[in-house]
């Protein structure tokens, strides 16, 4: 799959998010020129002040998770960079899909082959794991929980 039809096809699998379901929320940065998308979990990853958690990073590095809060900030503060995709359900008709992301790119300005997505998972999770060496010659199994 080229870039581009990588782009849109993100882009419709935002749009078709249904109504009632926060657990991915996605959204275009018009500074970034990048797609990006904020998981509903990801807020746990921050405090109230929006400071990151330590030992809590999961799948972002710790410059991921400085993007990932600039953003969220600018979403809370409703900055106009910031376009929250439109979320319409399953659609039964892929023209509708594509007239639904041909006017979200027009009315966004947006240039498909100058944008680019934000992609953050790794294959390996990045969190720190504190090993906790446990004795088992001389514990017994029901003592190991």
């Amino acid at each position: 799959m080229s870039e581009n039809n990588q782009i849109i096809h993100w882009i419709m699998i935002g749009i078709q998010q249904e109504l009632d379901d926060p657990s991915e929320l996605f959204y275009y940065d018009k500074k970034e020129k990048q797609f990006f998308s904020i998981l509903h979990i990801d807020y746990l990853l921050f405090d109230q002040k929006l400071n990151i958690i330590d030992d809590i990073s999961l799948y972002y590095t710790k410059e991921e998770l400085n993007i990932l809060r600039k953003r969220i900030k600018k979403i809370r503060k409703k900055d106009s960079s910031i376009q929250e995709l439109p979320r319409f359900g399953i659609m039964d008709s892929e023209i509708k899909i594509k007239a639904e992301i041909t006017k979200f790119i027009g009315e966004n300005s947006i240039e498909i082959d100058k944008v680019t997505l934000f992609e953050t998972f790794q294959k390996e999770p990045i969190y720190p794991i504190k090993k906790k060496k446990v004795k088992t010659k001389t514990k017994t199994w029901w003592k190991f929980w």
